[in-house]
């Protein structure tokens, strides 16, 4: 996780993103000041152009906040209810009290 601090005007935002999500910043605010064809810009990232200029749009509109993972922070859909999870945890303690004791020591 990196920190980025955006200058909007006179208001400092700090931004949390991911070295991946801040190559992709680095290389949009490339393309946005014409350093960088949108060609090069979708090669580099692995896109196509029409998703460098929906992500270019949502820069311009939102800022470096705009590229951050809209899934981050949200429970994975794969997960199990935890309702599952304790019934398998407790099977887990009364079958296997013994293991269990040494597995959570070697964690």
């Amino acid at each position: 996780m990196v920190l980025l601090a955006v200058r909007e005007d006179t208001l400092m935002t700090v931004v949390a993103m991911s070295h991946g999500e801040l190559s992709r910043f680095d290389t949009l605010s490339r393309a946005d000041r014409g350093e960088l064809r949108v060609e090069d810009a979708a090669q580099l990232l692995g896109l196509k152009r029409r998703q460098i200029f929906r992500l270019l749009d949502r820069l311009r509109t939102e800022g470096a906040s705009g590229l951050v993972s809209r899934k981050r922070g949200r429970p994975s859909n794969r997960r199990h209810s935890d309702a599952f999870r304790e019934r398998v945890l407790t099977i887990v303690r009364t079958h296997y009290a013994d293991r269990w004791a040494v597995r959570r020591c070697d964690r």
